[in-house]
């Protein structure tokens, strides 16, 4: 597995980048932690908790993302991006 400080976590919908145990809020109040990841050559598996305007969390989910090496403002580098 790689190291998870050469890759990048990107949120799609803001361009923040994060880390395991960081949580990101949207200006509606929504938003989501990511717990931890998993990464591999060319993908990793993503665990989120989601919260709503009210507070209340989903129970973890669990997402294969890709990492994409060719994006034009991270080229060359391992970015993934979290959907939002």
């Amino acid at each position: 597995m790689f190291n998870l400080r050469t890759t990048q976590f990107i949120d799609v919908r803001t361009g923040v980048e994060l880390y395991p145990g960081q949580t990101l809020r949207a200006a509606d109040g929504s938003g989501y932690v990511l717990v931890s990841a998993d990464v591999g050559v060319l993908s990793a598996v993503v665990k989120i908790v989601t919260f709503d305007v009210n507070q209340s969390a989903s129970p973890p989910q669990t997402l294969r993302l890709y990492v994409n090496f060719l994006h034009p403002a991270f080229m060359f580098k391992r970015v993934i991006f979290i959907p939002s």
